[in-house]
């Protein structure tokens, strides 16, 4: 295996939903001096919330129409670059893959008329009965 340097400038904005993974997350990108940021359910209560490791909280009411949540998402980063960490226990219905395939169209759009923000090439829906695990990630290189 070869060794590469970590960016650690890139932050990260984990998106909660529920279940204890985001503490581990905020703890090891936190230890490893990378930005965490969560982003929970208004009005919730849980152990997530009160990590040391989190630059920023914030609350979203994720029950409010899809075109609100995604333009809250698409001004997030439009302030700085930002990296979407979301955890689902379904792999083919989640909220991760709506919001893929939403800015995947979206990358599509603007590549066709000449504007700068993605690749144009959408990414492929993992084959059904074999989610996807692991693997390159976007932006990596191994």
């Amino acid at each position: 295996m070869i060794a590469t340097a970590m960016n650690t400038h890139v932050p990260v904005l984990v998106i909660f939903r529920g279940g204890y993974g985001a503490v581990a997350v905020a703890r090891t990108l936190g230890r490893l001096g990378v930005p965490a940021y969560l982003l929970a359910q208004e009005g919730m209560t849980t152990p997530v919330w009160s990590s040391r490791y989190w630059r920023k909280k914030i609350r979203w009411d994720f029950s409010k129409p899809e075109s609100e949540s995604l333009a809250f998402l698409l001004e997030v980063g439009r302030r700085r670059t930002v990296t979407l960490l979301y955890s689902a226990h379904d792999a083919f219905h989640n909220g991760a893959l709506v919001l893929r395939d939403y800015l995947a169209e979206r990358a599509a759009r603007n590549w066709q008329h000449g504007e700068l923000g993605g690749t144009g090439a959408p990414h492929e829906r993992p084959a059904k009965g074999r989610p996807r695990t692991g693997g390159r990630t976007h932006g990596t290189r191994r």
